[in-house]
């Protein structure tokens, strides 16, 4: 029975402990698309999901006016992954590289078509999301939201 308390307690350490967690709004103003523009606005919500995974929920407006809403399921486990819903890729792998810093890469047909880079700041306020897909490169800076 302890023991079964130990490892409950050790995994809501490590739920509370992961900085990804939480309601980010994108910053325009900080943000850049090239090629642009970029969305008008996009709020994401990650959500703990089971071990070594997360939910990310995103909500916002694109460049064009058009709501958009989109949900993925990442397991941060290295393995490769076919996506759940309609995306430009078939697999995709997810790493944690350290513990502000994870980086997903994605595949079509067998090769590399891009990676994206999440890096949460040492104080937990500001998420970016570094992106490369052929010749488009993008980076999103989101503020965390209470």
């Amino acid at each position: 029975m302890k023991t079964l308390g130990l490892l409950l307690s050790l995994s809501l350490t490590a739920l509370a402990a992961d900085p990804f967690l939480g309601t980010w709004k994108l910053n325009t103003g900080k943000s850049s698309w090239n090629p642009g523009p970029g969305p008008q606005s996009l709020i994401l919500k990650w959500e703990a999901a089971g071990p070594a995974t997360v939910r990310i929920t995103g909500d916002g407006v694109t460049a064009a006016g058009k709501s958009n809403h989109y949900t993925y399921t990442a397991i941060y486990d290295g393995k490769e992954y076919p996506p759940k819903g309609s995306w430009n890729w078939d697999k995709v792998t997810n790493n944690q590289v350290d513990e502000y810093t994870r980086e997903d890469v994605y595949f079509k047909d067998g090769r590399e078509i891009g990676r994206e880079r999440r890096t949460v700041s040492k104080d937990g306020k500001t998420l970016t999301y570094v992106s490369k897909f052929g010749p488009e490169s993008n980076t999103m800076v989101f503020d965390r939201q209470p």
